[in-house]
């Protein structure tokens, strides 16, 4: 057996080994690259992951609607067999804001245009 100077370094290397990253965890590494690199490093599953608190239920809903286009106007309703109903208002109502915005930024983007023009 190898001896280290420190003995915690066989005690963390141990449990670096065989610890397994729990979902909360995950959240919080896509939470610091979030932070660190901004929103254009992470994926669609990974925005909605932190969201939801839940990077499993996130691909779970995009593997069932098929994409985030098609997610993107469920209802409340529709989003219950998969999310508690506190879960499932947060999300639509999320989904809507961003709508908002995608909206107004696209008016902007034609009035700009227009006096160009």
């Amino acid at each position: 057996m190898q001896q280290h100077i420190f003995p915690f370094v066989i005690n963390l290397t141990t449990l670096q080994n065989n610890t397994p990253v729990s979902a909360s965890s995950h959240c919080s590494s896509v939470q610091k690259r979030l932070i660190n690199y901004d929103s254009e490093a992470l994926d669609t599953v990974e925005h909605l992951g932190l969201i939801l608190k839940d990077q499993s239920k996130a691909r779970a809903l995009l593997k069932r609607f098929g994409s985030f286009s098609q997610l993107a106007p469920a209802s409340v309703q529709e989003l219950l067999p998969f999310l508690s109903p506190a879960k499932a208002a947060q999300l639509v109502s999320t989904l809507r804001l961003a709508a908002v915005a995608l909206r107004e930024v696209s008016a902007a983007i034609q009035s700009a245009r227009q006096r160009i023009s």
